[in-house]
């Protein structure tokens, strides 16, 4: 028996945040959020596509935002606005 130490992977959220991209999930939401609860489905999954987002993680995030509630929904997008922004530089 080996006795190595298996190293630990990086979260794929972390290296979105460093680039100053948003992640696919997050996509997804801010898609979503933009478009509206009363835009059709494949119109959001369409632009999720579209915007280079694996059909099926469009699919899944977007049930899971369709079935959040508001204030789940609103803090989603904060989020990803948050991500999304960069940091300003100190003077």
């Amino acid at each position: 028996m080996s006795t190595k130490r298996k190293t630990p992977k990086k979260s794929a959220k972390k290296s979105a945040k460093k680039n100053g991209k948003l992640g696919p999930v997050a996509m997804v939401w801010q898609i979503a959020s933009k478009l509206g609860a009363k835009a059709a489905r494949k119109e959001v999954l369409e632009a999720c596509v579209n915007a280079g987002v694996n059909p099926f993680t469009a699919a899944t995030q977007y049930h899971k935002w369709k079935h959040a509630s508001t204030a789940q929904r609103n803090g989603k997008v904060a989020e990803a606005k948050e991500q999304k922004e960069e940091p300003v530089a100190a003077k």
